[in-house]
């Protein structure tokens, strides 16, 4: 019977997009073939200091990010160190916004990237709400934001995921500089004089499923010439854009529930949420996952 003298290891970073090697150990009596299989490990806590209230700062993945919301005990809760669950019913508005508008978000102006640079953001999203939105104008669900007003009048983020007409989700983003061929364009406006445009980066043509819990990745460059953004749902590429993006301006992200206002209940949860900076490593879209999904095992 075979025995082990020297344990089985794994070297490397255990970090998303990084390669991990295997060593089989030392066997007594050794086996001619091995089998190995993935098991989950529980991630590393990254939400602390954790407040439901509205403007409360909370630390997710070692940064601040801000509640806002209409300071409900349903608005923002907190079930494990990994999650955040977002809740917005009808009348859920939060006091700055003017009427028609309901939220509950968590966004991170104390984290701003300047133009140019590569930010990388990965996390797990689902909406656990069974009732499919269909009334709202708008409802976003997260986003690569800019201070609204430094063109000198209202824009909207150069960069969102939102679900629209109904439950499809959708990818557009905002520029600039001339309209980039590959995308399709939605409107137009002008602030002072400069002229922004917006676009579909990404189109849906079914409704998404709720209470699936979607592994996201996102690779995103805010530049207004030379920007890019790359984003990964399941493992499979669904946007890849080169070309203008954003105002030249710092950004920041943002994720939770901001919709137009509405009669029906909707609920999104948030997991395992990790932003960086600077090139990073993916591998192959095939096989990428975020943490908590990976449940493979091979042989």
């Amino acid at each position: 019977m075979p025995a082990n003298t020297v344990l089985p290891a794994i070297s490397g970073t255990p970090q998303v997009g990084q390669t991990l090697v295997g060593s089989n150990g030392t066997w007594a009596n050794g086996p001619t073939s091995f089998t190995y299989q993935w098991q989950r490990a529980a991630p590393t806590p990254n939400v602390s200091n954790f407040s439901t209230a509205s403007e409360s700062t909370i630390t997710v993945d070692g940064k601040p990010f801000i509640n806002r919301n209409a300071n409900k005990a349903w608005s923002i809760t907190n079930p494990d160190s990994q999650t955040l669950i977002y809740e917005v019913r009808s009348g859920d508005k939060w006091a700055p916004d003017t009427p028609g508008k309901e939220r509950s978000i968590s966004d991170g102006p104390g984290t701003m990237f300047p133009p140019g640079t590569e930010v990388n953001v990965s996390y797990n999203f689902m909406m656990t709400s069974p009732t499919v939105r269909t009334v709202s104008t708008f409802f976003d669900i997260a986003q690569f934001h800019n201070n609204d007003t430094e063109l000198g009048g209202s824009t909207s983020p150069p960069f969102e995921i939102d679900l629209q007409p109904n439950d499809q989700m959708n990818i557009t983003i905002g520029w600039l500089t001339a309209h980039p061929s590959s995308i399709t364009s939605i409107s137009n406006q002008m602030v002072n004089g400069v002229n922004i445009s917006y676009g579909y980066a990404f189109q849906d043509t079914v409704n998404i499923v709720r209470g699936h819990n979607y592994a996201m990745r996102i690779q995103c460059k805010v530049d207004p010439t030379a920007g890019f953004l790359n984003v990964w749902r399941d493992g499979v590429q669904i946007v890849n854009y080169s070309g203008p993006l954003g105002f030249n301006f710092d950004t920041y992200w943002a994720n939770g529930i901001y919709r137009a206002a509405g009669p029906d209940t909707q609920i999104a949860q948030f997991q395992n949420l990790i932003i960086t900076t600077g090139p990073y490593s993916l591998g192959t879209a095939s096989t990428y996952m975020p943490i908590g999904e990976c449940t493979d095992s091979h042989g």
